[in-house]
Formats: structure tokens, sequence, C-alpha cells
């Protein structure tokens, strides 16, 4: 029997594996695992059971929509340990606020905004006041010596037994003290990382500072980080009117008066406790008439409204799509911005896509994802009417091919294109 052996069969059987498995976003990666996924799953098992298991290194690159970005990705096989991992810690959530919305069963942002509203409704509008606050560069600044101490403390309450108590800290070694820094793989244009302000880097931070805010793992860790000033807020503060979304913070109070108080509380418990600090230039105070702008949306007692931002990129998406069907729609000047926002523009610059040209059906499909994606969104708002006009006034060339469903909730492919690519044998 191998060191772990008893822990592997209890935590990550076959079945698990694949449970994780369909979690995962699409990937190349995920394509070849596909090919022979059991012996890719007995091969990981095994390095668990051994206590080999070593993280490969992170994919390390830069984007620069809408702003300049340092993103590290963990590699396939060590994205299936980071589910592993979290679904043995998650338990301790449980003892996390109710009012702690992100990465959470059951919560999420309509959650929050939902309850947000609900505090907004507690109040004459008059007499309603927002303030809003966020932490300076969060994820690259948690303390991983910190993490582990607030992990052991949250472990006490998980009811498992020493063995498996010690296989969840042999990962969390693996993972966490690992310095991705030293072990990553750069890709892309390497030139955006000139754009990347010095203090937002996690090349500039102490090698005890950092974590990647795309793994999973680290999501998770980033809600046990701010669970502490959550209580904090709570019990010594006597707040109420509460709400956090990883690093946002929201308070709902009857006046302003309070406000300048929490701030310095906030922010003396942040740096002492957990070495973090507010952000200096992200601080709202406001009426909550003017309405909230809140998880993407403009947030009011009894509606909620839609981002300018937010129609202006689905309107960008619509004329990028439009243009790759029929370039005597629009300049190419005008849809130039948008050639490298998403995965479409990318197989453009490839050479995959020409314009004009017939387009497949794949492409037309992720066309539908990509807007179905952004209705999706405009859904959860008071938008009908915005629904519709968008249809009405920016979809051109794409009514040809896709047709309301649903009060505008979402779209679907015409029935005569699905025949019309099923005769050319895209759909045998």
């Amino acid at each position: 029997m191998f060191l772990y052996s008893e822990q592997v069969k209890k935590y990550f059987n076959f079945e698990t594996f694949m449970k994780f498995y369909k979690k995962l976003s699409s990937s190349e990666d995920k394509k070849r695992v596909r090919v022979n996924m059991y012996g890719y799953y007995l091969s990981l098992r095994e390095k668990l059971e051994k206590g080999t298991y070593r993280p490969l290194q992170f994919k390390c690159f830069y984007v620069s929509h809408p702003n300049p970005r340092e993103i590290f990705a963990p590699a396939f096989s060590d994205r299936i340990i980071h589910h592993l991992l979290v679904s043995i810690l998650y338990p301790i959530t449980d003892s996390f606020i109710d009012d702690s919305y992100a990465n959470r069963e059951g919560k999420g942002t309509y959650k929050a905004i939902e309850r947000l509203q609900y505090f907004m409704r507690q109040f004459p509008q008059k007499d309603c006041y927002a303030f809003q606050c966020d932490i300076e560069n969060y994820f690259i600044t948690i303390n991983k010596h910190i993490v582990f101490k607030l992990i052991f403390k949250h472990m006490s309450t998980l009811k498992i037994n020493q063995k498996d108590r010690a296989f969840v800290v042999f990962l969390l070694n693996k993972i966490v003290l690992q310095d991705i820094r030293k072990e990553c793989i750069f890709s892309g244009d390497i030139s955006k990382r000139k754009a990347l302000p010095h203090h937002k880097s996690l090349f500039n931070q102490e090698k005890h500072k950092g974590v990647s805010a795309g793994a999973l793992i680290n999501q998770f860790i980033s809600m046990i980080y701010l669970n502490e000033i959550d209580w904090y807020i709570k019990n010594d503060l006597k707040i109420n009117y509460y709400i956090r979304y990883v690093d946002d913070f929201i308070f709902i109070d009857n006046t302003t008066k309070n406000f300048n108080k929490l701030k310095k509380d906030l922010s003396l418990f942040l740096e002492k406790e957990l070495g973090l600090a507010l952000h200096p230039k992200k601080f709202k105070i406001q009426n909550v008439s003017k309405g909230i702008d809140y998880l993407g949306y403009i947030i009011r007692p009894h509606y909620i409204l839609i981002r300018k931002r937010t129609i202006s990129a689905l309107k960008d998406k619509l004329r990028f799509f439009n243009w790759l069907l029929d370039p005597e729609l629009y300049d190419s000047n005008r849809v130039k911005k948008h050639f490298e926002k998403n995965n479409i523009s990318k197989q453009f610059r490839n050479g995959d896509i020409k314009k004009g040209e017939e387009v497949d059906l794949q492409i037309i499909i992720q066309m539908l994802q990509t807007i179905n994606s952004y209705y999706g969104i405009l859904c959860k708002a008071n938008s009908y009417n915005l629904r519709v006009s968008l249809y009405e006034k920016h979809f051109e060339s794409l009514k040809e091919f896709f047709m309301p469903k649903n009060s505008f909730r979402a779209f679907i492919l015409k029935p005569k294109i699905v025949k019309a690519y099923a005769c050319r044998g895209y759909l045998a």
C-alpha cells in the first residue's frame, strides 16, 4: 500500500475525477485527455498515492483588454487537483458569514445583487447611502504564511482524521508554496508586459506573497483570507448591512457620518491582521437613488440596469461578427480594435477565417454562444426593450442566421440555416 492510498480511494475515485473533468472549461488539453481518460486518471492517481505529485509549470501571458493584466494559468492536471483539494476543504465555508457571495454554492453574483437590493429597501431612498471600497492588488499581496495559519485554524473544524489531514497538508505544500514565477512558461505576445504597472506584476512581489487569481484553489484561499475581516465587521463593528464579493466591499447605512471611521477601522485591521491595504483611489460614498455600480450592473432598490460598458462591448462584437459575414457593412478601422478580444478574432488573425467568405458552422455557433452569453447578462436586468433594440438595430447580417426565442432572452439557429449546413455535411 502506498503513502496516501486510503485517502485517494476516499476522495479521488474515477467518478470524482469525471465530475472535476466536466467542470473544467473546454481546451486542447481537455480534448487530448478525452482520448485516454481512464489512463490519464490512473497516472494522476498513482502520483497522489505515492506522494510523488508535483504541480507542472504555469503558463504566463499578458492581455491588454480591457486593462493590462498578467495571467498565470495552471496545467490541466493541476486544475483537477485544485478541484480535489477544494472539495475536501469546502466544508470550511459553513463558518463563513451569509453575506460573502463569491465562489460559494447557492451564492454568486445575482444572489449578492438581490441581497443588496433588500438592504437598499430598508431605508427611504433620500436617507440611504452606500459606501464601496476594495483591496489594492488583492491576489498578488496575499501572504502565504497567513494563508497556512488560517487554513490550519479552520481545518480543526473539519471531520477528517490525521491521515486525511496529512494528505491535505501535502497538497497544500505542493500547490500553495509552488513558486510559479520561477516555474512558468511564457506564452503569447510578451511585449504587452511593458504596459503592466510594476506593482501589478507577481514577479515584483516578495517570495512569500502573491497567488494567481485564475486558479480555483486560490479563489478558495481568497475566501478564507477575508473571512477574518467579515467577522470583524459583523461582531466587532456591529454592522448588519454589509456584503462582500471577493474583495469588493459594500456597506449600506441611513447616514454618511459613520463611513470615515469605518474606513479607518478597515484599514487598520487589514494592515495588522492580513498585511493588506484598501485601494487609495477606490472609495465611493453616494446616495442609492443614483444607482449603485456593482458587480457589472447599476443597481437600484427595485430594478437593475446594464452598464454602458457592457452594452458597448456587445455592440463591438456584433459589429465584428457582421463585418466577417459582410465586409461591405463596415470600414475595417471600425472593427480593428476588436481583433484581439475573443477566440473568433484570434482565428481571424491566424487566417483560419477570411472576411466575406462562407463561414464554417463551428464559427457561427461560437458567435451564437457569445451573443447568448451577453444576453444572459442582460436578462438579469430590466432590459427587455434594450434586448429588442439591439436585435433590430445591430444584428444586421446576423439576422440571416439567428432568431430570438423566449422574449429575446436568447437566440437559436434558424431552421433554414440548420438545413443548409446539414445538406453540406456539417451536421452529419
